[in-house]
Parts: C-alpha cells; sequence; structure tokens
C-alpha cells in the first residue's frame, strides 16, 4: 500500500541487515550447530556466510505517515502565512522537556 497526500502509512520494501539473534537463528536452522552468546558480531556473519546463508533479506517495513498526530507550532505558523519562506532554513525547531515548559510558561504568566 503506497499513499500520496493523505499521510497514511505506507509499505515498502527494504534490503534489511538481518540481527544477531537471527543470524544464530538461521544457522541453528541450517546445520544444527548452535552459535555462542558470546561471538562477536563480526564472527557470527563469517561463519553465516561460509553457510552459505544470506546476511541480508527483503522485508516489508512500515513507514509512517502524518495521519492522525498532531501539527507543530511551525506546521500552524506557516499555514497562517506567518512563516517567510525565503528564510526557511534559518527557523528553529526547539523540543522542550516538560520541566522546561512548566518553567516558560510559568514566565510568560502576568498574573
Amino acid at each position: 500500500m503506497v499513499t500520496g497526500a493523505d499521510g497514511e502509512q505506507e509499505q515498502a520494501t527494504a534490503d534489511v541487515t538481518l540481527k544477531k539473534e537471527e543470524l544464530a537463528r538461521k544457522i541453528l536452522a541450517v546445520d544444527g550447530t548452535v552459535a555462542e552468546a558470546v561471538m562477536s558480531d563480526t564472527a557470527l556473519r563469517v561463519l553465516a556466510a561460509s553457510k552459505g546463508i544470506a546476511l541480508k533479506e527483503k522485508r516489508v517495513v512500515m513507514m509512517e505517515g502524518y495521519m492522525n498526530k498532531p501539527k507543530g507550532l511551525l506546521q500552524v505558523a506557516y499555514e497562517r502565512d506567518f512563516v517567510n519562506t525565503e528564510h526557511a532554513k534559518s527557523y528553529k525547531v526547539t523540543k522542550y522537556s516538560p520541566t522546561q515548559k512548566e518553567d516558560f510558561t510559568a514566565a510568560q504568566r502576568t498574573d
């Protein structure tokens, strides 16, 4: 399922490098050799390659869209024409921790 402008999740195939646990499982399935847990990742990859096991495989990968997610402040400002698109690279989006947000809103209050 590939989507366009509506922002739903997309499915695509990609070459994924197998993790250490997956390689150990495949080696066990091929010839019954138990890969030791203390083996390094490179040693495990060499063993898998010598047994003819592929180190990568194609998988369906889900890419998230923006549907059902809240808009950011910069997106709202852009939609209301507050953002000058000529200087768009100079805008900076900063993520604050919850305590920093509380400090900021407390400083803005004029009660």
